[in-house]
């Protein structure tokens, strides 16, 4: 069975969208106002650009009533609502790094998905941990991932970190390359690919990069 609908992007937010500053900070406290990380408005529309679509955001953040709110407000204070983050649905709270990864397993069912974190050791395992919890994917082609580690003093180590953990573990995944980039492949009985995706520095052509890279899983 093929995939009928286009591929989509899922952001990450603290630290992807927006800075983080140390949890001693009333700001972290409150989640807002918290400044956006400069670049990143452009680099969603250099993916738009490529005929992916902008899903939504999903964080680790506690799905309750004052993470929803200020999460909101950030959105709106940045001026995301306006274009790319426009329904509420498109907002999505988890509680945690399996949260994450569960959600966009589940919607890589259906389409090619790239997800933007900065933090590729945490999200990397817990995406490849349920990918390996998965059903037969319908898709002949299996299901197909992009994470995309957002460029950041750490990101060559977190990478390392990832690629380390996978490789001291018993997880029933091969190495292989999609390109210049380390992908992991699942055993036949799951049939995935989880490309791990060095981005530049956020800008427009920087988006576009990316998005080659999820048509290209």
């Amino acid at each position: 069975m093929s995939r009928p609908s286009k591929p989509e992007l899922w952001s990450d937010f603290d630290g992807t969208a927006v800075e983080i500053v140390s949890k001693f900070n009333p700001r972290n406290w409150s989640k807002y106002p918290l400044a956006g990380i400069p670049g990143y408005e452009e680099f969603l529309h250099g993916v738009l650009n490529e005929d992916v679509r902008i899903a939504g955001i999903i964080s680790r953040r506690p799905n309750i009533a004052p993470r929803r709110y200020v999460t909101a407000r950030s959105v709106g204070k940045l001026g995301l609502d306006r274009q790319l983050f426009i329904h509420p649905s498109q907002i999505v709270l988890t509680g945690s790094e399996e949260g994450k990864a569960r959600h966009v397993v589940e919607r890589s069912r259906d389409v090619r998905v790239g997800i933007i974190d900065d933090k590729p050791h945490r999200i990397g395992l817990a995406l490849l941990d349920a990918l390996l919890q998965e059903v037969p994917p319908t898709s002949e082609d299996g299901q197909l991932i992009a994470l995309g580690v957002v460029s950041h003093g750490k990101s060559e180590d977190y990478t390392g970190r990832l690629m380390e953990a996978v490789g001291e573990s018993d997880r029933d995944v091969t190495l292989s390359s999609n390109g210049d980039y380390p992908t992991f492949v699942g055993p036949s009985s799951n049939r995935f690919r989880l490309s791990v995706v060095q981005l530049d520095p956020y800008s427009v052509e920087a988006g576009n990069q990316f998005a080659h890279q999820i048509h290209a899983l």
